[in-house]
C-alpha cells in the first residue's frame, strides 16, 4: 500500500497532522510555562515585599535566633524558603524547605485556635489565602502551630506538592542604606497541575487527531486517486484495442488537463490508425491498378513479339518486322517509366527516399528545372517565360526533389500546350509563404476532373497522351515533404495554373 499514490497521500496526511499538533502543543506549553513562571516570580516578589519590613526590623536587633524564627514563621505561612543575608552576603537565617517544616514555636501568637492569613494587593484584592493553622499548647507552656491542610493556596483544594525553581532577591534598606538581603525560593509551582492536564489533553487530542487524519486521509486519497484509476482503466481499454476509450473530465485541474492530453493522444492515435487503414486500402487499390497498368504493356509486348516471330518464320516483309520491334521498344520504355515512377512514389510516401534539406535560393532551383526542359519546349516552339525576384529567396528545402516536382509541372505544361504557345513560370513571396506558379495555355482541366487529377494512374479523359499517371501524385508527395501544398486553377480550352505553396 505504501508504494501506491493513495498510501503515500495517507501517510503524508497523517505526518503533517501529527507534526502540526506537536508544534502547536509544544508552542502552547512553552507559552503557558512562561506564563506560570511569571506568576511564580510575581508570587515570590509579593511575599518578599510583604515580609521585608518585619525581617528588616528583626535584622536590626542582631538577634539571630529571633531572625531564624521569623524566617521560619514566614516560610511556614507562605510555603516559600526564606533566606536572610547580611550586607556582605553572609547567610544569617535560613528557613529551609517549606515542605520540611511541620511544626514551629513562635514567641507571640494570636489567641484563636485556628488561624488563617489573607494577603491582599495594593488595590485591596485578595491574592493569597494561607492554609489554616492549628493552635495548640505544649506541656512546657509553649504554643505550637501546624497546618491543618498544608499547601492549600488560592482557594483550591489541591496542595502544592511541587516546588518552583524560581528565585527572588531584594535588598533590605533602612535610610537608603542596605543592611542585608532577603531571598525567596522553592515557592509553590502553580502551573504543574495545569501542565500535566495539558499534556494529557494533548495526548488524547493527538489520538483523536490521528484517527481523524486517517479518516480524512483515506477520503482525500480516494478523491485524488480516483481519476487516476479511471484514467488507468481507459489506458487498459486502449491496450485491449478499444480505440473509442476516453478519459472523463475531472473537477481537479491537473487531472482534467491530464485527461485532455490523454484524449488528444487517443484521438491522434485513432486518426493515425484510421489513416493507416485508409493507406492500406489505397495500397490495395494501387496494387490492383498497377497490375492492370503493367498488364497492358506486357500483353502488347507479348503480342508484338509473337507477330515478330511469325514474320521471321514466314520470311515476310522486313518493314513489318521493324514496326513490331519499334512498338515493342515503346512498350518496354513505358513499362520502365511506370515501374520507376511507382518505385519513386512508394519511396516518397514511406519516407524511404532520403532528403537533403539545405538553405538555398529558390530561384536557382527553379532555373535548374527550366534549363533541363528548355530543349523539349523548343521542339514545340514554346516560350518559357520567367518572373523571378531580383534578390535571392533563401528557403530550407531539398533542391533535387523540389526541382523534380517543378520539372514535372513544367513538363506537363509543355505536353498539354499547343505549338507556339507560352508558359509563364513565376516566384512570389508573401508574409506567410513562397509561391511557385506554372501557368500554361493548354487544353485545361474540367472541374469534375480537377478533384482526381492528383490520384495515382489518373490521366483524365484524354488517354492518347502518354505518361504513367503518377507524375502529379509524385509532385504532391514531394511538396508535402516540404510542408507545402499544390493549388490548381484551370479552365477548359484556356489553360491551367499549378501553384506550389511553401510555408515560411
Amino acid at each position: 500500500m505504501w508504494h501506491s499514490v493513495r498510501g503515500r497521500l495517507l501517510f503524508n496526511t497523517i505526518l503533517v497532522s501529527m507534526a502540526t499538533i506537536l508544534i502547536v502543543g509544544v508552542v502552547a506549553l512553552l507559552l503557558l510555562n512562561a506564563t506560570f513562571k511569571q506568576q511564580e516570580e510575581a508570587y515570590l516578589q509579593a511575599q518578599a515585599q510583604q515580609f521585608a519590613p518585619v525581617i528588616t526590623q528583626t535584622l536590626l536587633t542582631n538577634n539571630l535566633l529571633e531572625l531564624q524564627r521569623v524566617a521560619a514563621v514566614s516560610s511556614f505561612a507562605n510555603q516559600t524558603r526564606i533566606q536572610v543575608y547580611s550586607h556582605d552576603w553572609q547567610l544569617v537565617a535560613d528557613s529551609g524547605s517549606p515542605q520540611e517544616i511541620k511544626l514551629f514555636n513562635p514567641i507571640e501568637l494570636p489567641a484563636p485556635d485556628v488561624l488563617m492569613g489573607i494577603v491582599v494587593d495594593e488595590n485591596g484584592r485578595i491574592i493569597r489565602i494561607t492554609p489554616p493553622l492549628s493552635r495548640q499548647t505544649d506541656p512546657t507552656g509553649g504554643i505550637n502551630l501546624s497546618f491543618l491542610d498544608p499547601g492549600t493556596l488560592l482557594g483550591t483544594e489541591d496542595a502544592f506538592t511541587d516546588v518552583s525553581a524560581m528565585h527572588y532577591r531584594m535588598p533590605l534598606v533602612i535610610n537608603d542604606q542596605i543592611i542585608g538581603y532577603l531571598a525567596l525560593s522553592e515557592g509553590p509551582a502553580v502551573g504543574v497541575d495545569v501542565m500535566r492536564s495539558i499534556w494529557l489533553a494533548l495526548f488524547a487530542g493527538s489520538l483523536m487527531a490521528l484517527l481523524l487524519a486517517i479518516t480524512m486521509g483515506l477520503v482525500a486519497a480516494r478523491q485524488i486517486t480516483q481519476p487516476l484509476i479511471v484514467l488507468e482503466t481507459a489506458v487498459q481499454s486502449m491496450g485491449d484495442d478499444d480505440l473509442t476509450a476516453r478519459a472523463p473530465h475531472s473537477q481537479l485541474q491537473e487531472y482534467d488537463h491530464l485527461a485532455s492530453e490523454f484524449n488528444t493522444m487517443a484521438e491522434r492515435l485513432s486518426a493515425t490508425i484510421s489513416r493507416l487503414q485508409t493507406e492500406r486500402e489505397v495500397l490495395r487499390h494501387t496494387i490492383t491498378d498497377a497490375s492492370h497498368e503493367l498488364r497492358t504493356p506486357l500483353t502488347a509486348l507479348k503480342t508484338f513479339n509473337t507477330l515478330l516471330a511469325d514474320e521471321l518464320e514466314t520470311a515476310g516483309s522486313a518493314h513489318n518486322a521493324h514496326i513490331f520491334v519499334q512498338e515493342s521498344s515503346k512498350q518496354i520504355t513505358q513499362l520502365e517509366q511506370l515501374t520507376s515512377a511507382m518505385l519513386d512514389l512508394s519511396r516518397l510516401e514511406t519516407r524511404l527516399q532520403g532528403t537533403n534539406f539545405v538553405t538555398a535560393d529558390l530561384r536557382e532551383t527553379i532555373t535548374a528545372a527550366i534549363n533541363i526542359l528548355a530543349p523539349l519546349a523548343k521542339t514545340k516552339n514554346l516560350s518559357l517565360r520567367t518572373n523571378l525576384p531580383d534578390q535571392p529567396l533563401l528557403y530550407a528545402h531539398d533542391p533535387a526533389t523540389l526541382q523534380r516536382a517543378i520539372g514535372n509541372l513544367i513538363h506537363n505544361a509543355i505536353k498539354f500546350s499547343p505549338t507556339g504557345g507560352k508558359i509563364q513560370i513565376s516566384l512570389q513571396t508573401t508574409a506567410a509563404d513562397y509561391r511557385i506558379s506554372i501557368q500554361d495555355e493548354g487544353i485545361g482541366i474540367a472541374p469534375q476532373v480537377q478533384e482526381r487529377i492528383f490520384d495515382r494512374f489518373y490521366r483524365g479523359a484524354d488517354q492518347t497522351v502518354g505518361g504513367s499517371g503518377l507524375g502529379l501524385a509524385i509532385c504532391q508527395e514531394i511538396v508535402r515533404i516540404h510542408n507545402g501544398r499544390i493549388h490548381l486553377e484551370s479552365e477548359p480550352n484556356i489553360g491551367s495554373t499549378f501553384t506550389i505553396i511553401l510555408e515560411k
